[in-house]
């Protein structure tokens, strides 16, 4: 695990990088915290939100992971500005943003691209 805020509110997570984790950031039933300019390369999770809500995840640079940006019943969070590709580490096919059993989220002006 690279930077876990797992049962947080209000952390602030920026300005940094993580490679070759099993999950580079994780959000795990975690609330107003954000996510902001963070490199997130060759981990099997780039960012991994899970039972999280009112999250910010903005101008980040994913890549090279399996799931990219990846929110599991997940609600209200916020995905912007982020930069998803090349997300096919270890996998034959892998995803830029993946919602599962996620409501009421804000995805926009994201760039996602060779994933």
């Amino acid at each position: 695990m690279g930077i876990n805020a797992k049962g947080r509110m209000g952390v602030w997570i920026g300005n940094g990088a993580v490679t070759n984790f099993a999950t580079g950031v994780l959000l795990d039933n975690s609330s107003e915290t954000e996510v902001n300019a963070v490199t997130s390369v060759a981990n099997f999770y780039g960012i991994y939100v899970v039972d999280s809500t009112e999250n910010d995840l903005v101008a980040n640079v994913v890549s090279q992971n399996t799931y990219g940006i990846h929110l599991q019943l997940s609600s209200h969070n916020t995905v912007v500005g982020n930069e998803s590709f090349d997300n096919l580490y270890r996998s034959p096919g892998g995803y830029g943003i993946n919602l599962i059993e996620s409501h009421d989220n804000v995805i926009r002006e994201n760039i996602v691209r060779e994933n």
